[in-house]
């Protein structure tokens, strides 16, 4: 898989960013608050899907557009009053019916409230798709997992079951984590 462009719209309600991948290695760069580490938070969540982070997270829009076994992607994310709109269009002409997720509370209302957030987070992370749902949920679960290397060479990646996979330096043989499958590093050497 191969991320092309990622795109967020009013992020917190202020932040506008469009960023273009490069085919190798990317590198996010700015000072303290600058939003990098919203970046790859939502680059995860959005290929999770976390459902509930993204339904806390305000944003208008988020699109990610990206190449997979041969086939251009379009994934958007949309809070539409109080609905999430998850969206993923394929330049096969394959369709996907979008998840719609109701919402609460819009994200602009929670604003900094901790308590409210966690208690919203716990409510919908137990959503699961629709049976028109299942067709995107599936496929987007089917999708290699993002992997991020921290300038400590760390190497972090969270899996779809959940699972946080840590390593410590950049060999792989101080991982956090007991998998029975490859190492985030050695799927990326695939």
């Amino acid at each position: 898989m191969q991320i092309i462009e990622l795109e967020v719209s009013k992020l917190y309600g202020y932040i506008d960013k469009k960023i273009n991948f490069y085919e190798d290695i990317n590198l996010l760069v700015g000072i303290n608050g600058a939003g990098k580490t919203s970046i790859l938070n939502i680059l995860n969540w959005l290929l999770q899907p976390a459902v509930a982070r993204l339904s806390v997270t305000e944003f208008n829009k988020i699109t990610l557009k990206f190449y997979y076994k041969n086939i251009y992607y379009s994934l958007v994310c949309e809070h539409i009053k109080n609905e999430l709109t998850y969206s993923l269009y394929s330049s096969d002409g394959e369709e996907y019916y979008p998840l719609n997720v109701p919402i609460s509370h819009h994200p602009r209302v929670i604003g900094n409230n901790r308590d409210i957030e966690s208690h919203l987070i716990d409510q919908y992370k137990y959503l699961r798709p629709d049976e028109n749902e299942e067709k995107i949920w599936y496929f987007i679960h089917s999708l290699p997992s993002p992997v991020v290397i921290g300038l400590d060479r760390s190497i972090y990646a969270e899996e779809p079951n959940g699972e946080l996979y840590i390593s410590k330096n950049s060999n792989m043989n101080n991982s956090e984590s007991v998998t029975n499958y490859d190492s985030p590093l050695d799927r990326i050497k695939k």
